[in-house]
């Protein structure tokens, strides 16, 4: 569980990074308890974004691990190949291996689609304090517009809609490759009616 502590410790540092456009705190001092409540909301956004990166990483984490296992398992099969007698154990350990390697593939675009997800709730934050500093005409600097802040968001936006694309291509992907996969292993079951031999179990 993260603390407000940590999580607006991220903010501020990532915020301070280049191009990314902040109201000051200052703007808000004098903002009501309705308006106060609209940023309580997307703050909570915010701290979802970044538990989606932990659950990213841990799938990374796992999917690391699979990607181990299945070449493991391909060495095993290389191994027993000749007192099996036949190709089809390596055929089908090979075809584990490259779905574990799309499925590291995906687990690493989905982390980075977290990511997106962080940068568009912190740029929506940011709009959304933009617009109550106009809705409740407060002071924050000379100049103050919206536009910077609706481009920014923006900006996140179809970022987060591009990777999501890719994910989902990615996806399509791996569930094709694991249909060959299972295709592989019946075929090893069929010819040598082994079920358990370690070629593509654990």
């Amino acid at each position: 569980m993260r603390t407000w502590a940590a999580v607006f410790g991220v903010i501020l540092v990532a915020s301070c990074r280049g191009g990314f456009v902040r109201v000051p705190d200052r703007a808000l001092t004098g903002l009501p308890t309705e308006g106060r409540r609209w940023i309580f909301d997307a703050e909570n956004a915010v701290v979802a974004a970044l538990d989606g990166v932990d659950i990213a990483l841990e799938g990374v984490r796992e999917a690391d691990e699979q990607r181990m296992r299945a070449e493991r398992s391909l060495r095993a099969a290389e191994q027993r190949r000749k007192s099996i007698g036949t190709d089809l154990g390596v055929v089908a350990a090979r075809s584990r291996l490259t779905w574990a390697q799309l499925g590291q593939q995906l687990a690493r675009e989905r982390l980075e689609l977290a990511r997106d997800k962080v940068r568009k709730a912190r740029a929506d934050l940011e709009l959304d304090k933009a617009r109550l500093v106009v809705a409740y005409d407060l002071v924050a600097t000379r100049g103050f517009r919206l536009q910077p802040f609706e481009e920014q968001a923006l900006a996140a936006a179809r970022r987060v809609e591009a990777r999501q694309r890719q994910v989902e291509a990615l996806a399509r992907k791996l569930q094709q490759q694991e249909e060959q996969m299972q295709q592989a292993q019946r075929r090893y079951i069929a010819q040598t009616g082994d079920h358990d031999s370690g070629v593509w179990l654990d």
